[in-house]
């Protein structure tokens, strides 16, 4: 064999052996990548070793705000797996319905979506994990059981009573309290050129009460009204619930009777007092709030603004124009039947001094008052 030839067949096998070594690594390249993606499948598949979980079974919510004729907002208070822990703070929350916003854990449900639907469908995804799982945010519809536009020019006697000095507390006169035949209450309070025959006082203030004649548990009460704009009193708006205004016994609960001050408006220090009494008012026991509203409304402005309270077994919501103010469970939320009050006050001790001098008066002008249930509010009644 000549050299020539025998360098052909070196070169040759050693050709052969390079093809073969790109081949095996080749597969070993090939091997090495499937047992990456088997390895990420397994953990994938193994949840619980990895997150602990297997799947989200179920959301908790509740609810921020519902008024009849606005938006509602609920927030996501826990995201459960089947485990039971919490992973709401490491999933997300959406929604693909229009209209229907997501911030962090509040959804917002527009109003005109809540009037076509009973429901929202919500989906919360686990970050890590990518595991999912969509949920229903039920809502009540709203009725309207009550309304009073203060139509006409007499009061409706078959639904309200006037309150009077001899009734109860002093300087109350049937007639600083009256409609103006524009479809308003007027609550007046007014300093007298010389004391009054029948009451023998140089003040007069008002109230009207729906007591024994109307009473309801459980809803949403709103009241709209320009209040008093001058100092030494106060215009209110509140419901008296169970044995409250009787022998209320010491129990520390507010389950039995209540009053429910849904707006007290004082013009001296431009603040709306909300606030829930009990145990009668030999003992009383009182949440109220009056510095701390968020956000803190201006109605001290001359125009109409709403008063709201939105009364559940479990608390008590406050607000004003369709802003949550406060809220409370106030020692148990009332489960009795509560009248309703529409008042106006003295009372320096609170409201500042009096500046209104003889002959001058101050009014309180009330649009409407109704009063809203749910279904679930007719079937706690039941």
């Amino acid at each position: 064999m000549t050299v020539k030839k025998i360098l052909c067949l070196i070169l040759g096998f050693m050709l052969l052996l390079s093809a073969t070594a790109c081949k095996n690594g080749d597969d070993l390249s090939s091997n090495s990548q499937n047992n990456i993606i088997s390895t990420e499948v397994d953990k994938s598949i193994n949840m619980e070793e990895k997150y602990g979980f297997n799947s989200i079974e179920n959301v908790e919510y509740n609810c921020l705000k519902d008024i009849p004729y606005g938006d509602a907002e609920y927030e996501i208070t826990g995201v459960l797996t089947d485990k039971g822990s919490d992973v709401g703070y490491v999933s997300d929350i959406t929604c693909d319905d229009k209209g229907v916003t997501v911030n962090k854990k509040v959804v917002t449900i527009p109003y005109e979506y809540k009037k076509k639907h009973d429901y929202v469908t919500i989906t919360a995804k686990h970050k890590f994990s990518k595991t999912s799982c969509k949920f229903k945010i039920n809502f009540d519809k709203w009725d309207l059981i009550f309304e009073d536009n203060f139509d006409g020019t007499t009061l409706d006697t078959k639904i309200w009573n006037v309150w009077d000095s001899a009734d109860w507390q002093y300087f109350y006169s049937p007639d600083s309290i009256f409609l103006d035949g524009k479809g308003h209450l007027v609550s007046r309070v007014s300093i007298l050129d010389n004391p009054d025959p029948k009451y023998e006082y140089t003040r007069k203030s008002s109230a009207i009460t729906s007591k024994d004649k109307y009473d309801s548990t459980y809803g949403y009460y709103e009241i709209s009204m320009i209040p008093h704009l001058t100092t030494g009193f106060w215009g209110a708006f509140w419901l008296m619930a169970g044995d409250m205004d009787g022998d209320a016994p010491d129990d520390n609960s507010s389950v039995n009777g209540a009053e429910i001050d849904v707006a007290e408006t004082i013009f001296d220090t431009k603040i709306t007092n909300h606030a829930v009494h009990w145990d009668g008012y030999e003992n009383t026991k009182s949440w109220n709030i009056y510095n701390e509203l968020s956000p803190i409304p201006n109605v001290f402005d001359g125009k109409f603004h709403t008063f709201a309270v939105r009364w559940t077994p479990d608390e008590y919501v406050f607000m004003v124009d369709g802003n949550v103010t406060a809220r409370t469970e106030a020692q148990g939320g009332c489960n009795q039947p509560a009248y309703m009050l529409i008042s106006s006050h003295f009372g320096e001790w609170w409201a500042g001094d009096l500046t209104l001098k003889a002959g001058e008066y101050s009014d309180m002008i009330v649009d409407y008052v109704r009063i809203y249930q749910t279904p679930s509010d007719k079937n706690l009644n039941n």
